[in-house]
């Protein structure tokens, strides 16, 4: 079972900043009326891309290690849980019909502390049927566990961590991942559930979900190469989002302080809903199919390739560019709305 101290951190930390909560103390942007001019923004130099934090590393130190190492049957329909207060998790897809699980325990002080701290910090695998749990759950301080495990391409896999980065790569089973503090890489995995980190930059590679993806942050960007699923929910109070290669019906994108940049193809009778209280946005379309689209900005311009029909524009004032854009784009068959009170709007074409 999953410790009640680490179960504990993830919930209280995870839930520390209920997005909904925040975005309810954010302004929105006033509705635009056609044919009212406003008033001039002060000029502002253009923006240019914000650079992505860098992915956060960790110094361990100067210590003792132990080494731990044991491996499990599984049969078909394989599931491993891994819960760990300190210490990075790496989980790979290997052979079929067993979990391995290695790890190095670290724990710093003289050598008669560290040992003393690595005798009284366990880690704990219990095996059921073909379900796997593993945790480490230290009580004092000064000692961490990173953990690699090769598990069958089909396991479902559910990764827990307070302080440490999540590396997956090629698992096929559904994924979910919660951190605290800390990174989340993911490369060759088509079944991503949910992924929430308090702390944390969360990096795709050919990655994709059955139906809807949730990816939540409070400090954190995501950054995405070839990712395909039905829907994507993504929330964050300070982050990025850059998608390239998306394909999908659905988006629904909401951060307070971060640029928005998705290059990919909507989907006839898809929805995408990108808000941002500061920060820019960016789509990079296909001309097929067509879209309606909504965009609004309080203190920005708008820039769109396309040739929009039955445009409702709102000046900016003075040749400054476009507030407010709402027309239809070819068929029309799918809906794009973009709202930023605070940043420029740039539709484009691939």
């Amino acid at each position: 079972m999953t410790s009640p101290r680490l179960f504990l951190y993830l919930t209280i930390a995870i839930g520390l900043a209920p997005l909904s909560a925040v975005h309810a103390q954010v302004p929105p942007s006033p509705p635009a009326a056609p044919g009212v001019a406003t008033p001039p923004a002060p000029p502002q130099e253009p923006r240019g891309p914000r650079p992505l934090r860098p992915l956060r590393g960790r110094d361990n130190g100067p210590g003792v290690g132990e080494p731990f190492s044991r491996t499990l049957k599984v049969g078909a329909n394989s599931a491993l849980l891994v819960g760990n207060t300190r210490g990075d998790i790496t989980v790979t897809a290997a052979g079929a019909g067993q979990i391995e699980v290695s790890a190095v325990k670290r724990a710093r002080g003289t050598d008669d502390e560290a040992k003393r701290r690595l005798a009284g910090a366990p880690i704990d695998v219990h095996a059921t049927g073909n379900r796997v749990e593993v945790q480490f759950d230290p009580e004092s301080g000064g000692v961490q566990a990173d953990f690699t495990i090769k598990v069958p391409s089909d396991c479902a896999v559910d990764l827990r961590a307070v302080s440490g980065d999540i590396r997956v790569t090629n698992v096929k089973g559904e994924l979910r991942t919660q951190v605290v503090s800390g990174n989340v890489t993911l490369d060759g995995t088509s079944r991503i559930g949910v992924i929430k980190t308090v702390s944390g930059n969360v990096q795709i590679t050919n990655g994709g979900a059955d139906t809807a993806l949730s990816i939540s942050t409070v400090s954190g960007n995501l950054v995405a190469n070839s990712l395909g699923a039905r829907g994507l929910d993504f929330e964050t109070v300070s982050g990025d989002l850059r998608l390239a290669g998306w394909t999908g019906e659905r988006i629904n994108a909401r951060s307070v302080n971060g640029d928005f940049e998705v290059a990919g193809s909507v989907a006839k009778g898809g929805r995408y809903d990108v808000e941002s209280h500061s920060g820019d946005v960016r789509l990079v379309l296909a001309e097929q199919p067509g879209f309606e689209i909504e965009a609004t900005t309080f203190s920005g311009t708008i820039g769109i390739d396309f040739a929009i029909k039955n445009e409702n524009a709102v000046s900016n004032g003075r040749g400054r560019g476009l507030r407010a854009v709402r027309g239809t784009y070819g068929d029309g068959s799918a809906h794009i709305r973009v709202q930023t009170f605070n940043g420029d709007i740039q539709i484009v074409k691939k």
